[in-house]
């Protein structure tokens, strides 16, 4: 795994050589980051975990037309995916290329756009694992990188340009439907109250959700083999320690503010919202594993809030909290590469130079 390090090593490295304090600087850097990204994820291997199944569903869907594809089961917006992938090169190879090709360029803009401190919203994008979260669960990432565009349509309360983007994004993984429900959270006030009255009965949701997810299945019976598996119900120290690890996000984000949540608006108040999810979704996960994706489609955001909150602070004060957001992720990353390595990929990059 020592292409990760040497990853996050070029990344920082950068960061320091490139100067920040313009355009031309951050695009550079951005446009380095990107090639490393890709080579990075575009030519690994597709050795374990939903990966293989993918490249192996590649290689069916190139060899037929479109109608039977589409027939297949999955999502119709990935399965259109794979097909237009297919016309340009049929190789399993191609897969993973292009679709690290789509969530590298549609992160790297948003982050460009929205970020106040790129490089470090890059950085984060990998040691907060979103990065490997890509290389495993391709569908489900594609999905939640398609839903960072939404975000500006639930400030400014366009429901038709919402609910497209979600339609879009939910062609390529049907759960991520639940996004929907930020919509209808953002205009409500930023109170310790309503976080409560809205965590409770969906931790209470937690304990009964079997019976619910009897119903989604009804709705797309695909989703039977997650209620079958033995770890739906399967609690996990990883879980504990993830809900943990949101949490201490959120109490940073809030102390950033004085504890006045108030004062959030616009997109920094849907941020918020956000990481509030977050934290609930990872409580949830420690009863029902499943749920974890949820932090996932909630937490992405992080990588732009996170350098946003930072870039606001007095100089020394920056400083001292990037260097503890790097010593923290980076050593959750480490320690997750190192003991659990299956939960993204086997050996994927031993065809390489590097």
């Amino acid at each position: 795994m020592t292409i990760f390090y040497i990853l996050v090593f070029l990344l920082l490295l950068q960061a320091i050589i490139i100067p920040q304090n313009n355009q031309r600087g951050i695009k550079v850097y951005l446009i380095l980051a990107f090639i490393e990204l890709q080579i990075v994820s575009g030519l690994r291997l597709p050795t374990a975990g939903d990966t293989e199944y993918y490249t192996d569903l590649f290689v069916d869907v190139s060899q037929m037309p479109l109608t039977e594809s589409l027939d297949l089961g999955l999502e119709k917006g990935f399965m259109l995916f794979l097909y237009l992938v297919s016309l340009i090169n049929s190789k399993p190879q191609s897969i993973l290329f292009f679709s690290s090709l789509f969530l590298n360029s549609f992160v790297l803009y948003y982050i460009y756009k929205k970020s106040k401190i790129p490089w470090l919203s890059v950085v984060l994008y990998v040691t907060l694992m979103f990065f490997f979260s890509g290389m495993n669960l391709m569908r489900f990432a594609m999905a939640c990188t398609v839903l960072l565009y939404s975000n500006d349509y639930i400030v400014q309360r366009k429901p038709i340009k919402f609910l497209a983007i979600l339609i879009v994004a939910s062609s390529f993984h049907f759960s991520t439907l639940i996004y929907g429900i930020v919509y209808f959270l953002y205009p409500m006030q930023l109170k310790y109250k309503n976080f409560v009255s809205i965590a409770t009965p969906l931790v209470v949701l937690s304990f009964i959700i079997l019976p619910v997810f009897q119903i989604l299945i009804q709705i797309n019976p695909r989703y039977t083999s997650y209620a079958e598996a033995d770890e739906f119900y399967q609690s996990a120290y990883a879980n504990v320690l993830e809900f943990l690890f949101n949490f201490c996000i959120f109490l940073f984000l809030t102390y950033s503010y004085k504890w006045k949540l108030k004062e959030i608006v616009g997109i920094n108040k849907l941020y918020m919202w956000l990481t509030f999810l977050s934290v609930v979704y990872a409580f949830m996960s420690i009863n029902v594993m499943i749920i974890i994706r949820f932090v996932s489609l909630c937490s992405l955001i992080y990588v732009i809030y996170i350098a946003n909150v930072i870039s606001e602070m007095p100089k020394l004060k920056q400083q001292r909290w990037i260097i503890l957001f790097m010593l923290v992720t980076i050593a959750k990353m480490a320690v997750i590469l190192t003991y659990r390595p299956e939960w993204y990929f086997g050996e994927p990059f031993n065809h390489l130079f590097l």
